[in-house]
């Protein structure tokens, strides 16, 4: 599944440079040149994470927030929906859980119909402390929008079973119901479905695969589906296949990395906590 431009494969250091030099070029305080020299912070912050300079990147990563709640006073809708998914994501990289899923409450009620906002969300919290019940909650509010195409939801369903994975817990009927189409229902987002249901099989799945792009989220989805069954090393080995595709604008690339760079998948089971 396609997403934003990430850091770079493999090169963090050299992206660290590259985001720093375009910070660089920024001139003014405008509200739009403050937008792009937060999210250029994040970059950087991303970038000294992912090389290991974990101090590095939490300053970037405060001076980015900094900036955003700056800004949030003077964004309406959609564009405060940003800012405070932005917000969420950085509140989260500094460890700030709990006020990084009321951010992300924010972002939902500010902007409803953005995709985009629903997909960040669960995709960080894939790789983040697991929070299956708040995963939950995104989920059905994401499903209640009359515009979220089938093949999103797959995904959605998808990735919330890896977050419920990580900690052994249970997942929603509604969520396991995503994962049934029409008899008649085609394409890749179709066969994702009926491996996600277990009626496809990961081998055959991986057979019907017509690209690269696909072969990579097939490696990613088996992977879930171990790490689900507690196999923490073959779903490595999986994600590790994922890397190798270096299909780098992709959602489970993205993912797939930081899951890799994590001390340990697998998270103790926890009792169900409760939404913000």
């Amino acid at each position: 599944m396609l997403r934003c431009a990430p850091e770079g494969a493999g090169r963090p250091r050299e992206a660290r440079d590259q985001y720093r030099a375009a910070l660089e070029l920024l001139t003014g305080s405008s509200v739009d040149i403050e937008r792009q020299r937060a999210e250029l912070l994040e970059h950087v912050g991303d970038s000294e994470r992912v090389a290991g300079m974990r101090d590095e990147a939490q300053r970037s990563y405060e001076k980015a927030l900094s900036i955003w709640d700056t800004l949030v006073p003077s964004q309406k809708a959609k564009g405060n929906g940003t800012a405070q998914l932005r917000r969420g994501v950085l509140l989260g990289r500094l460890s700030r859980l709990e006020d990084a899923k009321a951010a992300f409450e924010r972002a939902m009620d500010a902007a409803p119909s953005a995709r985009e906002t629903y997909a960040t969300i669960l995709a960080f919290l894939v790789v983040s402390s697991p929070d299956t019940a708040f995963a939950h909650s995104v989920f059905h509010t994401a499903q209640n929008q009359l515009g979220l195409e089938p093949e999103w939801k797959v995904y959605f369903a998808l990735w919330l079973r890896m977050i419920a994975g990580r900690t052994g817990q249970q997942l929603d009927g509604d969520v396991i119901q995503a994962f049934e189409t029409p008899a008649d229902a085609e394409g890749w987002w179709a066969k994702l479905a009926r491996f996600g249901s277990g009626k496809l099989s990961y081998d055959t799945l991986l057979e019907e695969t017509t690209a690269v792009g696909e072969r990579a989220e097939a490696y990613f989805y088996e992977g879930g589906r171990r790490l689900a069954q507690g196999d923490e090393a073959g779903a490595r080995a999986m994600f590790g296949k994922v890397l190798e595709t270096q299909m780098v604008n992709f959602y489970e690339f993205a993912m797939a990395q930081e899951l890799l760079s994590t001390g340990s998948l697998l998270q103790p089971k926890m009792s169900a906590s409760k939404a913000p």
